[in-house]
């Protein structure tokens, strides 16, 4: 996991112009949807550009919008130039986001991490709508814009790679590798541990979510 994320953010960080840009796109749609409702009382910063009537910000992003009035166009663009000039980073605005997963706290970490994620291979990801600042939205947005325009196969193939070639295995408790004949009452719980890191320490083939990774170089 740790090999993959330092992959994708390394690749990330290549397409961040391009993921950003998308990202205000689409706040621009999100903060101009429609403008037939009368805004609600208050001082809003958007009511002078309006002339009072400001936009729907509990728009659903994926509902689908009808074609774009002139008068929405030269909004838009005011919006933009606005957004570009950090005017608007408190502004509120709704977004779908990725639910946190169920929690599996019950079980060891190693089980509860493996079972974990074979569920989240197997269920689709859910996203509930969250409310949150101009700001905030843009660096979600752009994360998962940034994802879309990275190739993932490649991004974990090299991860891989760079795990064989470059990893590291941290041994502890290392009392319970190396032992002596007269502690034999502990012989039990030591041989286990042995038996499970020499195979990695040897070399061996591990299967991992990512594909089959060599500890032969590790």
């Amino acid at each position: 996991d740790v090999a993959v994320r330092l992959v994708k953010d390394e690749k990330k960080s290549l397409v961040k112009d391009e993921a950003t840009k998308k990202a205000n796109d689409k706040l621009v749609k999100l903060l101009v949807t429609s403008l037939k409702k009368k805004a609600a009382q208050g001082n809003n910063p958007l009511e002078n550009l309006f002339g009072g009537a400001i936009p729907n910000f509990g728009q659903n992003q994926d509902e689908e919008e009808e074609p774009p009035t002139e008068e929405i166009k030269t909004k838009r663009s005011e919006i933009k130039k606005q957004l570009e000039q950090g005017k608007l980073e408190n502004e509120k605005v709704r977004i779908k986001v990725e639910q946190d997963p169920a929690s599996m706290g019950m079980l060891g970490t190693n089980q509860n991490q493996q079972i974990q994620d074979m569920m989240n291979q197997l269920m689709p990801k859910k996203k509930v709508e969250r409310e949150v600042s101009v700001e905030t939205a843009r660096k979600i947005l752009a994360d998962d814009f940034a994802d879309e325009l990275i190739d993932q196969e490649t991004a974990n193939q090299q991860a891989l790679e760079l795990a064989e070639q470059m990893g590291i295995i941290f041994i502890d408790e290392i009392d319970k590798v190396a032992t002596n004949n007269q502690n034999s009452g502990q012989d039990v719980s030591r041989q286990g541990v042995q038996r499970d890191i020499l195979p990695i320490l040897e070399g061996s083939m591990i299967q991992t979510k990512y594909g089959t990774v060599n500890t032969e170089h590790m």
